[in-house]
């Protein structure tokens, strides 16, 4: 715990204050738009005051409790004490709030501790700020012609009691929607896996062999009832099951050591209700019995319009992990006005929720899975590269320091983020672009592969996500697993392994599993039994193998897995065998030039797929044996420890000479000499590269040696 309390003490001090020329109000340039005029003086507005706070000391505890390799790693804090060592100190919050206040505005300072929000008209923010906003239009020539912004037309300025309080503003551009029939921005969700489609009817008979490693069609065994195992779409037979995708990846051999969740908790982020009798369908068919029943938490006035995304997240879940003490969803619904939208706003509250929740007094989640990103290239989304990223990023960092995984899905237009993105023929966005929070620096974030089984439902050969690559019908549909670079993180330290490829950004994915539309997961939803896929499956159930191993750990004694990237790259970088390197294919559906799966880590598939056996051996405590030689004088013994590290490599070894717990001396070799001391018993504890321990220990039994008998030499 040493370390542990060196990196949090730093924290309880005031943070440093923000320069009023150092706020974030994010891009405010006009160069290139058309002046339409002043906005209307009632245009609702939303303000987050990003607030001072020590996010350095954060971000550097919660990169160290995630580190494989760091002695604290594991040593998570709760929310609430990540919270109030790292938020916002009191009287922050509270000048900020003054200030709203004598204005006349209600501020809300928000659970974590991050952002005060505040509601108010164009009008009222220009008194607030000293500056008139206006509306500005992209010109034709734009790709993003037609959409329009609410801008100010010089940077605010902040009232003066909440200069060095306020370090970043998000609100001060936002889209204007001149009418709701013409909003082309789509849907908040991950490029088209929460649009989950059904795989029925491709038309005339094709060919149905394998292309860069799939089958756009059912290989393996199916098993289940005859309607769920056999979705059957012009002839061609659809919808892998959930014993065949469990067999794939290693996880029925979990299930059958026991492992099926127990003691961990799971949440789901959502925006659509589902029906509880859908997912009994689903586990009656494929004889899931016993499972976790779904908790559904409704916050706002969520669309129930459509819920397959939901579906799809709560059966892959369920098939993975059907024993977790808890599976909750949270299904958020958008704030809509006629007059404006701001969708990178909803989306932050969606990733908010769950965490809200727990600082409510829920039990915290192990694993949160969420199938939901925006493109990284729209300004439309991003309002200008709002502070919207960098609350949500302190919001995440939050999350990873108390050891809550966020696993999220990359989206499915390949290495085109923004194309999916847009439902209209005005958004031809082909250039190349990541989605946002996959994109985060504290989740994984999990991309799409192809698969074809044998018939033991093993994987024969796998490759990316890409249907173009499949011949006519299959290949009609523009979908691939999303990977390249961010325009809106810089890459995190846990990347440096792979900074040839990545450069100075962010890189996805960080690993992929089956995606594939072609042919899809069998679910049952509103639409009856459908086979579904995207990258909307691959995150839970890359979140649910997170939730086994989890219940590994705690039962074995070792570290919780918490933020599962940097033990990833740990894997990656020393070519363990629980990481499918994934060489065939790319993800470049519509001929952008980037990106193709290679030899080690790319931005096609990441690592590539997990398999779940050979991981949970690697996190398997090592064996350890401890013996202890005597020297001859009897005053010092040599103390030499043996271990069995299933994965990773041994670092140090942790020597505890007189019983009180606690080392009292450090070796990166396997043997020590120490004073002989009779009657004492001394351990030693091996640490691996991936956080694992075991220890040994042994009893200097005996006093001191006898003195040799004298050599008589006789003749």
């Amino acid at each position: 715990m040493v370390a542990l309390v060196a990196l949090v003490m730093p924290a309880l001090g005031p943070p440093a204050a923000a320069a009023q020329d150092s706020v974030d109000w994010g891009d405010l340039d006009h160069t290139g738009l058309i002046d339409l005029g002043a906005v209307d003086d009632d245009t609702p507005m939303t303000f987050l005051f990003g607030l001072a706070a020590d996010r350095a000391g954060r971000n550097a505890f919660a990169l160290a409790v995630n580190s494989p390799r760091n002695p604290s790693y594991g040593e998570h804090l709760p929310l609430a004490e990540v919270v109030e060592h790292f938020g916002a100190p009191a009287s922050v919050s509270d000048a900020v709030l003054g200030v709203l206040r004598s204005a006349g505005h209600e501020g809300e300072l928000d659970p974590t501790r991050t952002y005060v929000e505040a509601s108010m008209t164009a009008a009222e923010a220009e008194t607030l700020f000293s500056v008139e906003w206006r509306a500005y239009a992209y010109p034709e020539s734009s790709q993003w012609e037609g959409a329009i912004l609410a801008m100010p037309t010089t940077t605010p300025t902040l009232p003066e009691a909440m200069q060095g309080n306020v370090e970043r503003v998000h609100g001060a551009v936002l889209q204007l929607l001149v009418d709701e029939d013409d909003d082309d921005d789509g849907d908040d969700d991950d490029g088209g896996g929460s649009e989950v489609e059904s795989l029925g009817a491709p038309g005339v008979a094709a060919s149905t062999s394998p292309v860069a490693g799939g089958t756009p069609v059912v290989t393996g065994t199916p098993s289940g009832c005859a309607a769920g195992s056999g979705i059957v779409g012009s002839g061609y037979h659809f919808g892998l099951t959930p014993s065949q995708v469990l067999a794939a990846y290693g996880v029925d051999d979990l299930h059958s050591m026991g492992l099926r969740g127990q003691g961990q908790k799971v949440a789901i982020v959502d925006e659509t209700r589902m029906d509880p009798g859908w997912l009994e369908t689903f586990k009656e068919c494929f004889g899931i019995s016993g499972a976790t029943p779904v908790t559904q938490h409704v916050v706002g006035d969520p669309d129930s319009s459509a819920a397959d995304e939901t579906i799809l997240d709560a059966s892959v879940m369920t098939a993975v992990a059907p024993a977790l003490e808890r599976l909750d969803i949270y299904v958020v619904g958008s704030e809509e006005s006629d007059q404006t939208e701001d969708d990178s706003l909803d989306l932050m509250r969606m990733f908010e929720v769950p965490l809200d929740a727990v600082l409510a007094g829920a039990p915290a989640p192990d694993v949160v899975s969420a199938s939901f990103g925006l493109c990284e290239a729209a300004p439309t989304f991003w309002n200008r590269r709002s502070a919207i990223v960098g609350i949500t990023e302190d919001i995440l960092a939050a999350s990873a320091a108390a050891g809550i995984a966020w696993v999220v899905s990359t989206g499915d237009s390949g290495a085109s983020g923004c194309q999916a993105n847009f439902v209209t023929p005005d958004y031809e966005v082909k250039a190349r672009s990541v989605e946002y929070p996959g994109s985060s620096a504290w989740v994984t974030a999990v991309g799409g592969t192809n698969l074809t089984l044998d018939a033991e439902n093993d994987i024969a050969s796998s490759g990316v996500w890409n249907d173009t690559e499949y011949p006519s019908p299959f290949g009609s549909l523009p979908y691939g697993g999303t990977g390249g670079v961010s325009e809106l993180v810089t890459r995190p330290s846990w990347q440096d392994s792979v900074s040839s490829v990545a450069g100075g950004a962010r890189a996805v994915p960080d690993v992929s599993l089956f995606a594939d539309r072609f042919p899809g997961y069998a679910i049952f939803g509103p639409g009856g039994w459908e086979a579904v896929g995207g990258t909307s499956a691959a995150a839970p159930l890359f979140a649910g193998i997170l939730a086994l191993l989890g219940q590994q750990a705690e039962v074995s004694g070792q570290p919780g897995i918490g933020f599962a990237s940097p033990l990833l790259y740990e894997l990656g970088t020393t070519g363990s065998d629980a990481l499918m390197d994934i060489t065939l294919g790319d993800n470049d559906v519509h001929d952008i030039g980037c990106c193709a799966a290679t030899v080690g880590y790319d931005l096609a598939s990441g690592w590539g797929s997990v398999r779940a056996a050979t991981l949970a051996s690697e996190l398997a405590a090592p064996t350890v044996s401890l013996g202890a030689t005597r020297s001859f004088s009897g005053d010092t013994v040599t103390l030499s420890a043996t271990v069995d590290a299933p994965g990773g490599t041994v670092l140090t070894y942790d020597w505890d000479l007189d019983s009180d717990g606690v080392a009292d001396e450090v070796t990166t070799t396997p043997e020590l000499t120490a004073a002989w001391v009779a009657g004492r018993t001394v351990s030693v504890t091996a640490n691996t590269s991936l956080g694992r321990s075991g220890s040994a220990s042994t009893h200097m039994a005996g006093g001191s040696p006898a003195t040799p008998a004298p050599i008589t030499i006789a003749g």
